[in-house]
């Protein structure tokens, strides 16, 4: 078995979204190899992704028994945390992650959600910004601290920073969407609702492209 090709045609077909055919090729990897943290702990970001948080768990710590300092398997057992809302571990495994590397943009993100989750936003956007600095084109950053600013009702920093994730991104619905709410609370009525039906289009086409394919 070549496990490098198979490697890589699972993290190109990952990157580009399929994510049952990658998660089927990494487990016949590690069927094969069950030392291949690579491909251990990108199921496990199949799984995080996929909400299976207790799964990926249970992988994750396999490869982090076989290497505790692999940095990218910390930063997903963080994920995988958060997602089961354990948030006091979750940052443990953030700052791991950052002792190492303190410009790993992925886990300044996933500490800045934890700390957004747990309602401390005001050092959630300290790390957001911190995202920012080294990633200014961060997605993820940009629009939860926009979700922050929301929270702390201020509404002008918000709506420009889901302006400029659409700008970005511009099918991202859940930037579209709180735009809306956001346009529509300020009194732009005109354009919260035409923002706010183009989401509910979207909303339709993606569950009809999810019905047409199962």
């Amino acid at each position: 078995m070549d496990v490098n090709f198979l490697l890589n045609k699972a993290t190109k077909l990952h990157l580009k979204g399929k994510i049952e055919q990658a998660e089927t090729i990494y487990k016949k990897i590690i069927k094969f190899d069950q030392n291949n943290i690579i491909a251990i702990n990108n199921l496990a970001s199949v799984l995080n992704f996929k909400k299976n948080y207790e799964k990926a768990l249970s992988y994750l710590d396999n490869a982090l028994k076989i290497k505790p300092d692999f940095i990218d398997a910390l930063n997903n057992k963080a994920v995988s945390l958060r997602g089961l809302n354990d948030y006091h571990n979750a940052l443990i495994y953030c700052e791991k992650v950052l002792k190492i590397n303190p410009n790993f943009v992925d886990a300044l993100n996933n500490k800045a959600n934890c700390l957004k989750s747990m309602d401390l936003l005001d050092e959630a956007i300290i790390y957001y910004e911190k995202a920012l600095q080294l990633k200014p084109n961060s997605l993820e950053a940009i629009y939860n601290k926009s979700v922050c600013f929301y929270l702390q009702n201020r509404f002008d920093e918000s709506l420009l920073g889901y302006k400029h994730a659409i700008k970005l991104k511009p099918d991202f619905v859940e930037a579209n969407y709180n735009l809306s709410l956001l346009q529509l609370l300020k009194g732009n009525y005109e354009e919260g609702w035409k923002t706010y039906e183009w989401r509910k289009k979207k909303n339709k086409e993606k569950k009809h492209s999810s019905f047409s394919k199962a």
